[in-house]
């Protein structure tokens, strides 16, 4: 019986030492200290668990101990193995689990490249992020460069016409595709980068452009991860305004009282003159940046609509009055010596001074040359007349006109900034008279669009069942876009999920 007992006590003994021993050399209680800061501790107990050994693989990572933290990511592996987002612990504990991911990253770092592409792949499939797109790109690139051989250009199509592009259109949209066997890795347009998930061999982009009235040139760039790039330029001439109507007059022959009189004017357009209708009827014109034209109206005409539309579908109307004598020049006045005075009559031809400025107006600006507006742009459609010859006409010190004319017709786009912006009309006549317009344009910005009145939101993970296709993976992060670029919400940034999650 003793025997046993002692038996007994001696087998506990060596298992108590075997297992005391096993304890000290197994490495799970290793720790190691580089510049004064220990590496391989995690917070708390370590409990053997899926998020104990990540946690502290992430810590010898950071500490470069890259065998040790390849080690706990593979365990931890072994005990879960899909990365994801907010991954539940216990109780309303969650992580960011990302084993595959900080693997490869692992394998990067020490040169085995072919596993961290098989690494970040599978990270990519389970949950995309875009630190493992980020170093995915890196492996790539390393791969192609142990590889060698010539390197192509990427192959650049943008969706427009060869040669000049003419539009309307607001916003511009420039659209096109990128494809390269060596992966497209960015791609510009003016300068400025467009947003992309890693790099792929086939990129289609579809960018809106603000662009203002006038011509721009547009450069795509693109670029694969081994440099090469490829580069195209644009010009877009932006004409979102009308055609520039002047009439030089209305001409009568007194001798042919019942034939009505001439209307005589051209039209000016940068995008081409495509119709001229006068009173709804359509003039037969050459299609061309100007049009010169002579009408003859019917006698006894009211008020002349004239309308002109360019090649863009732009549009200006006109409205001449049935006053030919507002057209005509003043009398003359014949001054003659007295007839009793020796010698010939001494004649001298005096036309009455033009003391009258032009006069400008503006549709829809009647009442008052203050307005309050909720747009970014302005339309004015008004025009200038005076009884003499308009020699110019400024809009903000820029000039209007065509050609000089007794009624000037224009239709122009006014971009506005925030808070008040001035407008200054200015017309001149020959005679040096001078008339000005002045506006006070105010932008607001509509209360459901200030950030005080935004919602707050926060858009949670998504759970992925299933195969999930490349869309699916940044279907989250398009979404999270689309409602911040809408000014309505106030987004909480997803980083920071964790951080409310703990404080309910």
């Amino acid at each position: 019986m003793e025997k046993s007992i002692i038996y007994g006590n001696l087998v506990l003994v060596l298992l108590v030492i075997f297992i005391t021993c096993g304890c000290a050399r197994h490495p799970d209680h290793s720790v190691y200290t580089k510049d004064a800061k220990v590496y391989g501790q995690v917070r708390g107990t370590f409990r053997h668990k899926w998020w104990n050994y990540y946690e502290r693989g992430l810590s010898f990572a950071d500490g470069r101990f890259f065998e040790e933290a390849a080690r706990d990511f593979k365990r931890a592996i072994d005990k879960r193995e899909k990365d994801q987002r907010m991954a539940r612990t216990y109780g309303m504990h969650f992580v960011d689990y990302f084993p595959h991911r900080e693997l490869g990253i692992v394998y990067y770092q020490t040169g085995n490249l072919e596993a961290a592409k098989k690494e970040l792949t599978l990270s990519l499939s389970q949950y995309s992020t875009s630190k493992a797109q980020f170093y995915l790109d890196r492996v790539r690139k390393g791969l192609m460069e142990r590889k060698g051989g010539p390197v192509a250009r990427p192959r650049l199509i943008v969706d427009l016409p060869e040669g000049d592009l003419w539009t309307r259109e607001d916003p511009v949209v420039i659209s096109g595709t990128v494809r390269d066997k060596h992966f497209v890795s960015a791609v510009t347009i003016k300068g400025q980068p467009l947003f992309m998930e890693g790099a792929k061999q086939v990129i289609s982009f579809r960018e809106p452009l603000e662009l203002v009235q006038g011509s721009h040139t547009v450069e795509v760039e693109a670029a694969n991860l081994l440099g090469k790039t490829s580069k195209r330029s644009v010009v877009i001439h932006v004409d979102r305004q009308g055609p520039i109507i002047t009439v030089e007059g209305l001409i009568s022959d007194p001798y042919t009282p019942k034939q009505g009189p001439m209307l005589r004017g051209s039209i000016y357009d940068e995008a081409g003159v495509a119709q001229l209708m006068v009173n709804g009827r359509a003039v037969p014109i050459q299609r061309s940046q100007e049009v010169h034209f002579d009408e003859e109206l019917p006698p006894g005409f009211g008020a002349v609509e004239v309308v002109a539309v360019d090649s863009l579908g732009n549009r200006t109307s006109a409205y001449v009055d049935s006053d030919i004598s507002s057209f005509r020049r003043k009398p003359l006045m014949i001054a003659c010596a007295d007839p009793q005075t020796r010698g010939l009559l001494v004649a001298g031809l005096f036309s009455p001074k033009d003391t009258e400025p032009p006069r400008i107006s503006l549709k829809g600006w009647a009442d008052s040359d203050v307005e309050a507006v909720y747009m970014d742009k302005l339309f004015l459609d008004g025009g200038a007349a005076d009884e003499g010859i308009i020699e110019s006409l400024t809009l903000n010190q820029k000039s209007i006109m065509r050609g000089k004319g007794k009624r000037i017709f224009f239709n122009q786009v006014v971009h506005l900034q925030k808070g008040k912006n001035a407008i200054t009309i200015k017309a001149k006549d020959k005679a040096g008279n001078v008339a000005t317009r002045e506006l006070m344009v105010i932008r607001k910005i509509p209360k459901a669009l200030q950030l005080a009145a935004r919602l707050s939101m926060t858009v949670f993970p998504f759970e992925q069942k299933g195969t999930v296709s490349d869309a699916g993976h940044f279907f989250q992060g398009n979404l999270t876009d689309a409602l911040v670029n809408r000014n309505r919400f106030r987004i909480i940034e997803r980083e920071k999920l964790d951080t409310i999650l703990q404080e309910q």
